[in-house]
């Protein structure tokens, strides 16, 4: 009955200790933020606009019907991060962002001025925005 209770004593500890600790997010080195960016024939858009710095992976959705491309332009970057996506393709593809602000855009022909093309913020601290 004694080992019983003492067992019981320190599970009892155990969670509490956690439970105070809380859940830490993960470092920009050890996990991916997720940016969602959604491609129309006249928008684009980013869920979330602002992310940390680190690995980016870059979850692109063409829900146009025309073809369309991903370029990123910003501090120490400016890459082109997706081929052409057709009408109803996704793909990921992930990138190292410091901090900054980046123009994401549709390099095609006019497509950025006629509105697919979009600010995103990343900042010195990660967010904990993980799909």
């Amino acid at each position: 009955m004694r080992m019983f209770r003492e067992a019981l004593v320190v599970v009892a500890l155990s969670t509490a200790s956690c439970a105070t600790m809380g859940r830490h997010a993960s470092s920009p080195d050890e996990a991916s933020e997720v940016l969602a960016i959604d491609l129309v024939d006249d928008g684009l858009t980013l869920d979330p606009p602002q992310v940390g710095r680190g690995r980016v992976t870059l979850d692109l959705t063409n829900r146009g019907r025309l073809e369309h491309a991903v370029r990123v332009v910003g501090p120490d970057v400016d890459e082109k991060v997706a081929e052409f996506l057709g009408p109803g393709e996704h793909r990921r593809q992930s990138l190292r962002l410091g901090p900054g602000t980046y123009r994401v855009f549709c390099p095609d022909g006019d497509h950025a001025e006629h509105g697919l093309s979009a600010q995103l913020v990343v900042t010195e601290t990660p967010t904990s925005f993980h799909r």
